[in-house]
């Protein structure tokens, strides 16, 4: 009786569990799932208890059950179709929960108070002395000249999404915008709060998109072959890849060569496609596989798709077209290093695979994305020695010269993004190649040769801000690398130093693109000297002062100059951030009411970001027109007399936008005057 009384209720309790483990989205074990039985859900269940092999008795992980695509179109026009949210939501066959109108009313009304109490306390902490002090005061008695700076703490912005805080150097440019703002009169409050609010932004330093730029677009297991088969069904036609593969070697491989050896790339390329053409139509072509996909290896294709999605994007295509499909390249040339493992298992290859798509992130202007990317490329590139010189006796010369040239390209792309953040990487530190090789007699150091070299100062910059030294000592640390640089430009192929000396395309956009880096990197080093106030009275800090303005005043020429060229110039993120960082500086310490041709020059800048490259206002990037924006208000009406800014009409559209002018108070500039008065 006992027996029978208690086995219905043992029955009604593996019922129960069994349903609300079906309802949870949990499946059979899998010995069960395998053989098709019956499953207890228990663990280890009952029937691999009977069968005598409980250890084997695992389950998978529960899937979560939500349609996210049944959410109100208020929520899901958000969602980008390449989020990893909207692949979900389209592979997800089950009923999710549908809120009602109510409930979606609260909601909102629940963030609208969020962010009306999130922007209160921003105005409470605005209010409060800046994080960053960039000179102390002097004790009485004690000489200027010999007292050495103290360390300048960097600033922290918000991150728009996670509300984490996104750490600055004291030296870059937005930190350095700041610092110059907060030193002037109440009269530039609009300046400050406009740099508070959006200080990421506007030098284009903040992600444009949230998205997970590596999504996997089949959601098929990773050991399966079809993966590959998947790959390779999205290569395009073989005049549309010789096409892009030819956009990308004119324009952002001359920019910034990537790969290193881009003759011998493309005669791969052309050999892949014959291959490619000979062997499709044949029923019997063997499987493609991980080291055979015609001819080449997944770790090669990697590198193909990395150069079709920079391809798309030098294109001339409508933007919303080729950023999609550069964005579904690039998903491609990171699923080929998924499958290679190119964690454990990375070969050059994938190393220049992951500098190209670095490059691609970043003029997608998702700059704190490829930073991080680069952290990862650095790692995997010292893991197979790049940045060791090995001996003669290891490695053939080709070899050695090849790992050489991937290592400066490194280098290269961190100087481009760890100098615009201030954050000093060890990069150079950790070279162990002679970088002092001369120049050659016959024509000078090539454009990547100079680019080396300026790319390694620039390190050199980032990574002594921290410090602490006299201010006799940081001038002589400045003249000491300007002259470092001036030798490299006077040994320099003569189409670099003179543009008149440039016979092909290729000629002009590498004198132009090495005259912006070249003058930024100057800015760079003198950039300090314009927080030295009145307590420094040394001539030479006047002259540092010019030559920082004259060389932002030469970035922003050498873009106009190179956007002539080529319209990729105005989708580099490094040539972009690089102008306008400059340009704004200009603008803050009030240039364009001291020079007219500076005043015309960001004119022309404001006008070619705007009107040429984006026909409607709409695809325009946010960072970009959020720049765009304090540039604009910055230069309106600098015209160097106090009355007539009223009278002008972009004024007045600004005050009905902003409510209040957006300038530096002429107090700034007098108390400028005498360290100036002195050069």
């Amino acid at each position: 009786m006992d027996m029978h009384s208690q086995q219905p209720d043992s029955d009604d309790e593996g019922s129960r569990r069994k349903r609300r483990a079906i309802a949870q989205g949990q499946k059979a074990c899998a010995p069960c799932r395998a053989r098709k039985v019956r499953c207890s859900y228990q663990l280890p269940c009952q029937t691999c208890v009977e069968r005598q092999h409980p250890n084997l008795c695992v389950y998978d992980a529960p899937s979560k059950r939500v349609l996210v695509s049944s959410l109100p179109s208020p929520a899901s026009s958000s969602i980008s179709p390449f989020s990893p949210m909207a692949s979900h939501a389209s592979s997800s066959n089950a009923a999710g929960w549908t809120p009602s109108k109510s409930d979606w009313d609260k909601l909102l009304g629940k963030i609208d108070r969020l962010e009306t109490e999130l922007q209160a306390v921003r105005r409470e902490v605005s209010r409060r002395p800046a994080l960053s002090k960039l000179d102390s005061p002097v004790p009485d008695g004690a000489s200027p000249d010999a007292q050495a700076d103290p360390v300048q703490e960097g600033v922290h912005s918000l991150h728009p999404v996670t509300g984490e805080h996104v750490f600055l150097g004291a030296n870059s440019v937005p930190a350095m915008a700041m610092a110059l703002s907060q030193q002037t009169s109440n009269d530039s409050a609009m300046v400050r709060d406009l740099l508070d609010k959006s200080v990421l932004p506007i030098f284009t330093l903040e992600n444009e998109s949230t998205t997970y730029p590596f999504v996997d677009l089949w959601g098929l297991p990773h050991a399966s072959p079809v993966r590959i088969e998947k790959l390779y069904a999205m290569l395009p036609s073989d005049s549309e890849c010789l096409q892009y593969i030819r956009q990308y070697r004119d324009t952002a491989h001359v920019l910034y060569p990537a790969i290193v050896n881009m003759q011998q790339f493309e005669v791969e390329v052309t050999r892949f496609l014959i291959t490619r053409t000979t062997q499709s139509g044949d029923p019997n072509r063997p499987p493609l596989t991980e080291r055979d996909v015609y001819g080449k290896s997944v770790h090669w294709l990697g590198l193909l798709f990395a150069c079709l999605a920079s391809g798309y994007q030098c294109s001339n295509l409508p933007r919303r077209e080729r950023q999609l499909t550069s964005q579904v390249y690039v998903c491609c040339a990171y699923e080929c290093l998924r499958i290679v493992n190119y964690l454990s298992c990375s070969q050059l290859d994938d190393i220049q695979n992951l500098l190209v798509l670095g490059n691609v992130i970043s003029n997608s202007m998702n700059a704190g994305v490829a930073w991080a990317l680069l952290g990862l490329t650095i790692r995997l590139a010292q893991g197979l020695g790049l940045h060791h010189e090995p001996s003669s006796r290891d490695l053939p010369s080709e070899e050695r010269v090849l790992r050489h040239e991937v290592w400066s390209r490194i280098i290269w792309q961190d100087s481009l993004l760890s100098i615009s953040y201030d954050r000093a990487t060890p990069t150079a530190n950790l070279t162990r190649w002679d970088m002092s090789t001369p120049a050659n007699a016959d024509g000078g150091f090539s454009y990547t040769e100079c680019m080396l070299r300026l790319c390694t100062i620039a390190l050199d910059v980032v990574s002594t801000r921290s410090q602490p030294m006299s201010i006799q000592r940081e001038i002589q640390r400045i003249e000491e690398r300007r002259a470092e640089l001036s030798s490299t430009t006077e040994h320099a192929q003569l189409h670099l130093r003179q543009s008149s000396a440039c016979a092909l395309m290729k000629d002009h956009l590498e004198h132009w693109n090495w005259r912006l880096h070249c003058s930024y990197v100057v800015s760079e080093m003198c950039r300090p000297m314009l927080a030295k106030r009145q307590r420094h009275s040394e001539p030479k800090i006047a002259e540092l002062r010019r030559v920082c303005i004259d060389a932002l005043a030469d970035t922003v020429d050498a873009f106009l100059k190179l956007q002539n060229l080529t319209f990729f110039a105005r989708t580099s993120w490094a040539a972009v951030h690089r102008s306008l960082g400059s340009a704004l500086l200009l603008g803050i310490l009030g240039e364009p009411s001291k020079s007219e041709s500076v005043r015309q020059m960001l004119e022309q800048l404001v006008s070619v970001m705007t009107s040429l490259e984006y026909a409607d206002a709409s695809e325009m990037p946010a960072p970009l027109t959020r720049a765009v924006e304090a540039l604009q208000q910055l230069n309106a009406s600098q015209d160097g007399s106090e009355g007539s800014q009223g009278d002008s009409p972009h004024a007045q559209m600004q005050r009905i936008l902003w409510g209040a002018d957006l300038r530096l108070p002429m107090e700034y500039f007098q108390a400028l005057s005498p360290i100036e008065g002195k050069d």
